[in-house]
């Protein structure tokens, strides 16, 4: 998770985060350690690994839902490396995460890099 934390740029982190977070506060210990543990009764964390040719892995995107107790919603968060954005990785997280069978809300942007972000609402279907 280190690893893929600093492959990020700042607008991703700021997409991600609504606003700016260090690296060393993304990346401590504890905040990581919470982050890889979940709870499986309301938390889903999906991971989209690389394997290289050598072996070697490396995370190229995460997603995060975390369900609303006693609702059927949840929230749903998507990061994806800056190197791997374009590529569909996130499309492929979103519709992984329709599995759950929950409504959710969602933050976004709009197309401009210097927008605000704004809350919508969509609907499983």
């Amino acid at each position: 998770m280190i690893d893929f934390h600093q492959t990020l740029s700042q607008q991703s982190v700021h997409f991600r985060y609504f606003g700016m977070l260090s690296l060393g506060f993304r990346t401590g210990h504890e905040r990581l350690v919470a982050l890889c543990s979940t709870d499986r009764a309301r938390e889903i964390a999906l991971v989209a690994d690389h394997k290289s040719s050598d072996g070697e892995h490396a995370i190229l995107g995460v997603g995060r839902l975390i369900k609303t107790p006693g609702l059927d919603e949840a929230e749903f968060a998507i990061l994806v490396t800056d190197r791997s954005q374009g590529d569909g990785l996130g499309s492929a997280l979103w519709r992984h995460r329709r599995s759950e069978g929950c409504s959710l809300h969602v933050a976004a942007p709009d197309q401009s890099p210097r927008s605000s972000w704004e809350s919508t609402r969509s609907r499983r279907g």
